[in-house]
């Protein structure tokens, strides 16, 4: 249970993750525990070591990469701490919405010749992932909002 006994579910409920979701019921205490996060930070790491090889030259388009990838973190974390699920649920659509640019910014980075088709296909596909898990933690806090009890959680103490 989460800081007001919120469960994210992921792994065996596939009717909320989709095919491939691996991890069984975890305990959120904290934003960094939210599996979508954890995705989201591995990918803000990728496209740093794919700057460091040289790929995406262009500094604004690198920087609108950047931008991106760090706005779909920070949108799970800020979401997490607005203590309603509501208000989460608004700021994990603007986390997948943010991944989405990212992967549509790719798109210019490979008709630029800015990156490889490998770098594409890799970062893509972490973006997909992201939103992957976004999508099934939306559709988990969506599920459990007709429940009275679901409807505010009450906030923790300082972590």
């Amino acid at each position: 249970m989460a800081r007001g006994g919120i469960p994210f579910i992921t792994g065996d409920h596939a009717a909320l993750n989709g095919p491939g979701a691996h991890q069984d019921v975890a305990a959120i205490r904290r934003f960094e525990d939210i599996e979508a996060w954890q995705c989201a930070r591995r990918l803000h790491s990728s496209l740093e070591k794919a700057l460091e090889t040289g790929a995406f030259h262009r500094a604004a388009l690198a920087d609108q990469l950047e931008r991106s990838a760090s706005s779909s973190m920070a949108n799970i974390a800020e979401g997490y701490d607005a203590g309603w699920d509501r208000e989460f649920i608004r700021f994990l659509k603007f986390a997948k919405r943010s991944a989405s640019e990212f992967q549509s910014h790719l798109y210019a980075a490979l008709d630029s010749r800015q990156c490889s088709q490998a770098q594409f296909d890799d970062l893509y596909d972490q973006a997909a992932e992201t939103k992957r898990l976004i999508g099934g933690f939306i559709r988990y806090l969506e599920s459990t909002l007709s429940s009275p009890s679901r409807r505010a959680r009450p906030q923790a103490g300082p972590s």
